[in-house]
């Protein structure tokens, strides 16, 4: 965590029988976190909020409610959550692409 307090909740509503695949819905408040090499790929679509997502090469890319993006498995960035957020969240782990 860099700053804020997320308050976050989320739900699973899916996941399959290997445990690799994950599809819920998750919300949290504003603030401003780091995701170190991220363990997995993850579909994210914005139903609420604004999040300024930064790059460790400087690039930084905003997304809005109804945006659709993808958060690919070893990436490095920090989430800057604007305004509260509601996401549909698709995640398939790394290890699933070894099986």
């Amino acid at each position: 965590m860099v700053s804020g307090d997320p308050k976050e909740q989320g739900k699973s509503y899916y996941v399959d029988q290997t445990g690799e695949l994950d599809a819920g819905v998750w919300e949290c408040e504003p603030n401003k976190h780091r995701v170190p090499d991220a363990p997995y790929d993850e579909l994210v679509y914005l139903i609420e909020g604004v999040i300024d997502v930064h790059d460790d090469e400087g690039r930084v890319e905003t997304y809005k409610a109804g945006d659709c993006f993808m958060m690919p498995c070893g990436c490095n960035c920090t989430w800057d959550v604007q305004e509260p957020v509601k996401k549909v969240y698709l995640v398939l782990t790394h290890s699933a692409y070894e099986g």
